[in-house]
């Protein structure tokens, strides 16, 4: 971040470049070239006239240096001698974006979900005048109107559908294109993954750019994740204006060396955010490398202390969108960054927020409510948060054909981060169950065994009165129950069984991480199952990861091969049962560290 005074070429020798990652002087290693002739320093070129890197010196180098001011009058005194200086350094600079990448691609947590991506739907918000885009463009704003002018005859209007192409990763480069309205992803696809660069939001973004250099493809692809209108200009075009004004191209190579500036960065600071899993430690590192340009009115400024608790999640986001709209160039660029670093604490907000209102509409409902119907409505509320989440499922062949039928699964803790403010937590293991396999098989998501609230748990009893789950007695609820009552919750379970509907047990009775699960099983369950007439079957469902945030980690539910006790152990017999369960466990173990290797292929 130091003033850039100096501008070096490398000679001969091995360099490393490294970046700030936070306060502390932590540094990250983003690239290492020996390449004779590459440029160092180049970012005092453009604005804000500071080094972007450390650079340091990895085996004995030889360097050429200039001042920078001595350098910048070499270059304007000579337009020609300018320009294939300046494409000098952008041909290495290519070098450091592929490097970039290939880091990206390594610390990635996980690919990019296209299909979530184009369900933002939106329409195209058209303007017309491409002189007046040009003149508002950040890449052009410098450009004097006589330049700018001499561009308008070349572009031709495009329009592309949502989900359409507009270029693949690896095609000849035929020109450049400018956003007029709409959304455009970048992203890039190696060893079988697609993996986001940025995504090009703001009117008079340059989605790539063809330049001088003929034969060049195209290091990425791009799908329109919105209607979406472009002005493309034809490279051959462009190519024949530059070489009839120098003074042009000489221009727009310099605009080219700041594009080029904003790619790093932007790729950079997700490498932060990726590999040390802290999104806001990447939107604190992007600022402070655009303080100097950055007003200090600024409500962007605010933006990291806003991440800092999840209740003021929204707040930030809010602060993020209204920028992107109506802030600066540089505010409208920083903060179309901003929301492609934080695109999963976005989809984890969006969850949070859901959770809140699937708590307020159960704690609501009406006393007289059908609780059928509000746990219908919830569980499909619940199903169409989870969809968003990377999930994976499987052995649905297991699943009985129809209902009436007991659903065990390991109890997993909630991530504190899914806390909702009153203190209580949505189970999300078992309403995964009830959402996302028992609701689509069976049209109705079961019945759950929940544990007795406590006195003091208000938010607990608010929620699970409305959705007339069972109630049963655990450590966790206070003074033990009495025979009655225990009496009472096998009759009130097998009437919901006898009726036709699932039940779902975590029979642990309490909730534990994914690396200790399951616990020791209790016998409620299958005593209940083994005192019915028919005998329900037991459907055992092995789930993980939902201990971890929901950002971080894949969610993995396994439905195994269904059993009925009678043909297990004799329930009657406590020792027979005991050893039974502790065998249950055991196999259980087994499913889960299956479940975990699913999710991790």
């Amino acid at each position: 971040h130091h003033p850039a005074r100096d501008f070096h070429l490398l000679v001969e020798g091995r360099v490393e470049f490294l970046i700030q990652v936070d306060d502390s002087g932590q540094r990250l290693s983003v690239g290492i070239v020996q390449r004779p002739l590459t440029p160092m320093g180049w970012s005092g070129l453009r604005p804000p006239h500071r080094f972007a890197a450390d650079i340091r010196c990895l085996t004995s180098c030889t360097l050429i240096r200039w001042p920078q001011h001595r350098l910048v009058e070499l270059l304007d005194g000579d337009p020609v001698f300018g320009l294939r200086f300046l494409e000098l350094i952008l041909a290495t600079g290519g070098e450091l974006l592929h490097q970039a990448r290939k880091l990206l691609e390594q610390c990635a947590r996980s690919p990019w979900d296209r299909g979530a991506a184009l369900t933002c739907g939106g329409q195209a918000d058209h303007h017309p005048g491409l002189l007046e885009r040009l003149r508002s463009a950040p890449f052009f704003e410098v450009l004097p109107e006589e330049q700018l002018s001499r561009l308008v005859p070349l572009a031709v209007t495009r329009e592309y559908r949502r989900g359409e192409r507009l270029f693949e990763q690896g095609e000849e480069v035929a020109g450049f294109y400018l956003l007029e309205g709409g959304s455009v992803a970048l992203y890039f696809s190696s060893r079988g993954r697609e993996l986001l660069l940025r995504t090009v939001s703001n009117p008079g973004q340059v989605v790539d750019w063809a330049g001088r250099v003929s034969g060049r493809t195209h290091e990425y692809s791009a799908v329109a994740v919105m209607d979406t209108r472009l002005h493309f200009f034809p490279g051959s075009d462009l190519e024949r204006l530059l070489d009839a004004y120098p003074a042009l191209a000489l221009a727009l190579a310099r605009r080219l060396l700041w594009l080029l500036g904003n790619q790093l960065r932007s790729i950079r600071v997700q490498i932060i955010a990726q590999r040390y899993d802290r999104e806001r430690l990447a939107v604190r590192n992007l600022l402070a490398q655009t303080g100097p340009q950055l007003g200090v009115r600024s409500p962007l400024h605010k933006v990291p202390h806003l991440l800092g608790d999840r209740l003021t999640l929204e707040e930030a986001f809010f602060t993020l969108q209204a920028t992107r709209r109506e802030g600066s160039a540089l505010e409208r660029s920083l903060a179309g960054l901003c929301l492609d670093i934080l695109r999963d604490t976005a989809l984890e907000l969006r969850f949070f927020r859901g959770l809140q209102e699937i708590y307020q509409r159960v704690a609501e409902a009406a006393p007289d409510s059908d609780p059928g119907e509000v746990r219908h409505r919830s569980a499909e509320i619940f199903a169409g948060l989870f969809a968003p989440i990377r999930h994976r499922l499987a052995g649905w062949d297991n699943l009985p054909d129809t209902p009436g039928h007991i659903f065990i699964l390991n109890h997993l803790a909630n991530h504190g981060y899914n806390t909702l403010p009153n203190g209580f937590q949505l189970t999300l293991d078992a309403h995964f169950v009830s959402s996302m396999i028992l609701l689509p098989r069976y049209g109705d998501p079961g019945v759950r065994v929940v544990r007795r609230a406590r006195g003091e748990e208000y938010g607990h009893q608010a929620y699970y009165d409305r959705l007339g789950h069972v109630y049963v007695h655990t450590g966790e609820s206070g003074p033990p129950q009495g025979p009655e009552q225990r009496g009472g919750f096998l009759e009130e379970a097998g009437a919901h069984l006898v009726a036709g509907r699932n039940l779902v047990i975590c029979p642990e009775g309490t909730s534990r991480p994914s690396r200790e699960s399951p616990g020791p099983f209790k016998p409620g369950a299958f005593r209940l199952a083994a005192a019915l007439d028919p005998q329900p079957l037991i459907v055992p469902v092995a789930v993980v990861n939902f201990d971890r945030r929901l950002r971080q980690t894949t969610l993995g539910a396994v439905v195994h091969k269904p059993f009925r006790v009678s043909e297990a152990v004799d329930a009657t017999d406590p020792r027979a049962l005991a050893l039974f369960l502790e065998d249950l466990r055991h196999s259980y173990r087994g499913y889960v560290r299956e479940a975990l290797e699913m999710v991790q292929s």
